[in-house]
């Protein structure tokens, strides 16, 4: 079954990097391990507003995704000790998003064709913003 996912994963990052609206991590080459991929992380790019509008509009057509990282730049220093400034990690929390492993179950016919109505939310979502 992991292997399956991995090459899921594999399948909708390569669907999904043909968009404008996503950006996608470069993990999908394991030198010694196969990740396990209960869920799958990416980053729309947009605001915070528009990526919570994304899951939301997901969720109404019936996928599974939320929102990933959290980041350490909203955590208290009681919590954990900050070097530096956190502005990075703080605009990957807002834009970060996981969808659920069971999307990578799917066969490649149902893959493609969930990875193309993400790219279908990701335009309504961000060019809908735009009109506003």
């Amino acid at each position: 079954m992991t292997t399956l996912r991995h090459q899921a994963a594999i399948r909708l990052y390569q669907y999904l990097t043909q968009s404008p609206w996503f950006e996608l991590s470069n993990h999908t080459n394991p030198t010694h391990s196969i990740p396990g991929y209960y869920k799958v992380g990416l980053m729309l790019k947009g605001t915070n507003a528009q990526r919570d509008a994304f899951i939301k509009e997901v969720a109404a057509r019936g996928g599974e995704v939320g929102i990933g990282f959290r980041g350490f730049a909203s955590r208290s220093s009681n919590r954990c000790r900050k070097f530096t400034d956190l502005n990075h990690t703080q605009q990957v929390a807002e834009r970060t998003i996981v969808i659920h492993h069971r999307h990578l179950q799917y066969d490649s016919h149902e893959l493609e064709n969930f990875s193309h109505q993400l790219n279908l939310i990701a335009e309504e979502v961000m060019l809908g913003s735009r009109d506003n």
